[in-house]
């Protein structure tokens, strides 16, 4: 994924340039805004890799739109250097203090803003590694345990608050023991890899899919009532089971799932939901497999459904 630099700046001419200079970084796309305030919309949605900012703007000055962005979500470690003609040392001070990485006078020396640029990334590389290796499953490329659990919890807040419906649900592999007795286990480790793969497109864009552990795996379904999240599991299930997935020899290896769907309750935690769902897959587990099964209670909030 190349790295998105956000430039900032009133002066067209400015962006410009800068623009031309971050395109001779190999896997580098810029974004550049003349306003200050659409510039922290669109960082709030995707935050960038660096940001470059100038300190003297008619709508707000760099030093009070750093303030702002390091408020942002996933924005209090982005790199931002400033950028501004002067060059006394309060303003120097000041952006510091405001959140500012480092700090270059105009016109900046393009050797020396190439050179920094290429060390700021090198850095965001290793920190986009160490945040992978943290919160992702290696083999599926899912959210891991510890990751997808803390998702759940930050959901069910949100949930109540904005008092929309949250579902969930938990699945696994049916006979996966199998599968790795009569296949092998490399075979075993293609099933989950193939699986997690397909789930992206599968569930939509707003559903976070997560390895448990072993082969369980669990579906963030926000803004789904029950009837809705059953329609998408339902879809889920018959997704996987038309996976055309194969062993090192190409013979075809069989896989279906199981799953098992709860919808948050009035006063319920991510906890209780979980455990409810998982309770909902054991019982699609002892009716047959490859089906789902929800879970009868408790009673969900009163809350609309997202059309």
């Amino acid at each position: 994924m190349p790295f998105r630099i956000m430039i900032v700046d009133d002066s067209a001419t400015n962006r410009l340039r800068l623009a031309a200079l971050v395109a001779r970084v190999a896997e580098t796309v810029s974004v550049t805004h003349a306003s200050p305030t659409l510039a922290l919309e669109d960082a709030a949605a995707q935050p960038p890799d660096v940001l470059f900012v100038d300190y003297l703007m008619p709508e707000m000055d760099g030093v009070a739109f750093l303030r702002a962005f390091r408020q942002l979500p996933r924005c209090q470690t982005v790199p931002a250097v400033m950028i501004t003609a002067l060059e006394q040392r309060s303003a120097l001070y000041e952006a510091l203090e405001a959140g500012a990485s480092d700090f270059l006078t105009k016109p900046a020396d393009e050797v020396e803003l190439l050179a920094r640029l290429r060390n700021m990334l090198k850095l965001r590389a290793i920190e986009r590694e160490l945040y992978e290796l943290a919160h992702f499953d290696a083999l599926t490329g899912l959210a891991n345990r510890r990751h997808f659990l803390a998702c759940l919890d930050e959901a069910v807040e949100r949930a109540r608050e904005e008092r929309t419906p949250l579902s969930l649900a938990v699945f696994d592999v049916d006979h996966f023991k199998r599968i790795n007795d009569g296949f092998g286990h490399p075979a075993g480790d293609r099933v989950l890899h193939g699986l997690g793969t397909a789930c992206g497109g599968l569930l939509r864009q707003t559903d976070l899919v997560g390895r448990l552990g072993g082969e369980e795996f669990a579906a963030l379904l926000p803004a789904a009532g029950l009837t809705q999240a059953v329609q998408l599991s339902e879809a889920l299930r018959q997704g996987i089971a038309g996976l055309a997935l194969q062993d090192e020899e190409g013979r075809p290896i069989p896989v279906t799932i199981s799953l098992g769907v709860a919808t948050l309750g009035l006063a319920e935690s991510g906890e209780s939901l979980l455990r409810r769902a998982d309770q909902a897959l054991y019982a699609a587990k002892r009716g047959g497999r490859n089906q789902v099964r929800m879970s009868p209670g408790p009673l969900p909030a009163p809350m609309a459904e997202a059309g």
